[in-house]
């Protein structure tokens, strides 16, 4: 690997691991920790193949990253719908949780904890 393209990927790992923690990105890479330390401290250059496994794990996770994003949107859309529909309090008392927090989802103001989410999936499939 090129030493340019070395430095990207070392770079990129580094993100990586500020963004998804070393457990979470050495157990899905299948290298071990101390392997990801060298990378992030600079301390031994990292061989090709772990550079590599590094980077697919890196993209695997960001990818997951996006796609629960994208389902936890279309979530709050539904129930945005829903509350249209029946009101604040009738869908948060369906759902078991407080309405100050859903009308905080529903404005951006909070973020979907996976509570909250799994509490809006059981509400709206019994509501189906």
């Amino acid at each position: 690997m090129p030493p340019e393209d070395r430095e990207q990927a070392v770079a990129a790992i580094k993100k990586a691991v500020e963004r998804f923690g070393q457990r979470k990105l050495s157990r899905t890479a299948g290298v071990s920790r101390n392997v990801l330390d060298s990378a992030v401290d600079d301390k031994d250059p990292l061989s090709d193949q772990a550079l590599i496994k590094l980077g697919k794990a890196t993209k695997k996770l960001r990818d997951n990253e996006d796609a629960k994003s994208e389902r936890d949107a279309k979530l709050v859309a539904q129930v945005r719908d829903r509350v249209a529909k029946e009101g604040i309090r009738g869908v948060a008392q369906a759902a078991g949780i407080d309405g100050g927090n859903l009308s905080r989802l529903l404005r951006g103001r909070r973020s979907a904890s996976s509570r909250l989410l799994v509490a809006l999936i059981k509400a709206s499939d019994s509501h189906s």
